[in-house]
Parts: C-alpha cells; structure tokens; sequence
C-alpha cells in the first residue's frame, strides 16, 4: 500500500500561474494538488483548513506570506512570484521559539555568504 500523498496547496493571484502549476505538480503522483484564487477569502479558509503539507503562492496578492503562516500549521511556504527571478521558501522550523538559539539561527542562515561574522 502506498504512503500518504504530500498535500500542496497553489495559491494564485493569476489564473494561468496558479492552474498551470497545479496541473504541472498534479503529474507528480505523490502530490495531491489543490489551487485556490487566494482572492476568494472562502476558498481560501477551507484550502488552509486541511492542513497542507506545502503552500505554493504568488507574493503581492491580498494575502501575505505570514498571514497564510499564521493561519495554516504549514511547515513549507514557496513564493513563485512572477514578478521577481527567483523563488524563495519560508520553513516554519527554520528558527526555533526560544530565543538563545536566536544567534545561532541568524548566523547558521548567514553561512556561506561573504560575511565577516
């Protein structure tokens, strides 16, 4: 019997963005994709109440990337943006709540870049 399929949600300002990316993931047949107008506050309420495993989206549409943090348990948010070249993640475990490991976080992000730490 197969594994549970990875839950990913494509939230899209653009239609021809968001479905063309569903339809290109729904090939892959560990995900199970759903895309969702996140200018539709309906849709969208019921998308982040299944709990997505990752949440694929445009950045610059009426929903902003902490505010789908915030209202979903997601550990994996990705901007695809078409604005911009390049695509950039959000992990959810990428910095701990307790706030001694707070240094240790800022450089372990800044490692490999020309910083003089």
């Amino acid at each position: 019997m197969p594994g549970r399929r990875a839950r990913v949600l494509v939230l899209y300002r653009h239609p021809l963005l968001g479905q063309g990316l569903a339809e290109l993931l729904s090939r892959e047949a560990s995900l199970d994709i759903r895309s969702v107008d996140e200018g539709d506050p309906e849709a969208l309420h019921d998308a982040l109440s299944e709990e997505p495993d990752v949440i694929v989206f445009e950045e610059g549409g009426p929903v902003q990337p902490l505010d789908v943090l915030r209202l979903s348990g997601c550990p994996l948010l990705i901007d695809v943006s078409i604005a911009s070249s390049d695509a950039w993640t959000i992990r959810r475990d990428a910095l701990p709540t307790v706030p001694d490991h707070l240094a240790e976080a800022i450089l372990d992000a800044c490692a490999g870049r020309a910083l003089e730490l």
